[in-house]
């Protein structure tokens, strides 16, 4: 799956809980592109996070039973060659390589020579 989908999907989760609006498990999975086991495995993620989330069958929601709240934050940066130089140290060469009938990739770091 698509990380900054995935992001997504977390973030809007969060705002249908907030407002305590998801509808029932089967309607939440289905506005969200899950499947229901799906849904409850991003809700026990966001539970193992530290948020507290319950459902109530008399107002058909999942809500937050307590004050925390989900910040979810990253960065998308490209990097060009002569930062990666910096970065890494060095030009990363890729060289494939078979052991026992498998294909391998092996990193070598060559230094630049200064």
């Amino acid at each position: 799956m698509n990380f900054r989908k995935y992001i997504e999907r977390i973030k809007y989760l969060d705002e249908l809980i907030r407002k305590e609006s998801t509808g029932r498990p089967d309607e939440l999975a289905s506005r969200l592109g899950v499947s229901r086991a799906q849904l409850y495995n991003i809700i026990d993620e966001l539970k193992t996070e530290g948020l507290e989330i319950n459902y109530t069958r008399k107002r058909n929601t999942f809500y937050y039973t307590s004050n925390h709240k989900l910040e979810i934050a990253f960065s998308l940066t490209v990097v060009s060659d002569d930062e990666k130089l910096k970065t890494f140290g060095g030009n990363i060469n890729f060289g494939p390589i078979f052991l026992d009938g498998r294909k391998v990739i092996l990193y070598q770091l060559n230094k630049k020579k200064s």
